[in-house]
């Protein structure tokens, strides 16, 4: 797209009627892409699977520490309804 408007504008040919060849002229774009793409990879497949897994580890944790916390709701038969229902006391 970059190279496509500077052809349109001539100045790749001022470029190259300068005597700078068209390698020459790329090659930094080139570098940084092959930079940005390295970059890409090493996130997409080394960093983002231990952050992820680190974010569900700690959900987790958050998870089961809120539920060590709250009274375990705890579901006794009544034998007269045959329901089953939740004791009065432990109620919130």
């Amino acid at each position: 797209m970059t190279f496509g408007k500077l052809g349109e504008s001539f100045e790749l040919a001022a470029i190259k009627s300068a005597g700078i060849s068209p390698e020459l002229f790329m090659r930094p774009f080139l570098l940084v892409a092959i930079v940005l793409s390295g970059a890409s990879y090493l996130f997409a497949n080394k960093i983002i699977p231990v952050v992820s897994l680190r974010k569900d580890r700690l959900m987790f944790d958050i998870i089961s520490s809120k539920l060590g916390s709250i009274h375990i709701l705890i579901l006794q038969k009544n034998l007269e309804t045959e329901r089953w229902a939740m004791p009065d006391d432990m109620l919130f």
